[in-house]
């Protein structure tokens, strides 16, 4: 597991399942001047398949927790630590601070 620790810059939530625009994501910036650079995270994405069983109310109450945890992070400017796999922007641990 790697983590990844920086400001919030943007956070994106979509909810159109129809058109396979159902998911939440943000960017962190890495670093420091010239050698920063971004990194783009999912909460979550989902696709429309008929096949793919709906979230659960457990789901939805994680995804809107870390949702407003990403947004009170880019409102006051605070760093985030997200923690994921190697070659994956899936995080499996997010918390606020470093």
């Amino acid at each position: 597991m790697i983590t990844t620790t920086g400001p919030v810059n943007w956070l994106k939530v979509n909810k159109d399942v129809a058109n396979d625009a159902d998911f939440g994501l943000f960017e962190l910036t890495i670093g420091v001047g010239e050698h920063a650079f971004k990194e783009m995270f999912f909460v979550w994405f989902s696709l429309a398949d008929p096949a793919d069983s709906p979230p659960t109310a457990t789901d939805w109450i994680a995804r809107n927790m870390h949702i407003a945890m990403l947004r009170d992070a880019m409102a006051q400017k605070l760093p985030v630590t997200v923690t994921h796999e190697p070659n994956s922007n899936f995080y499996t641990s997010l918390q606020l601070g470093s």
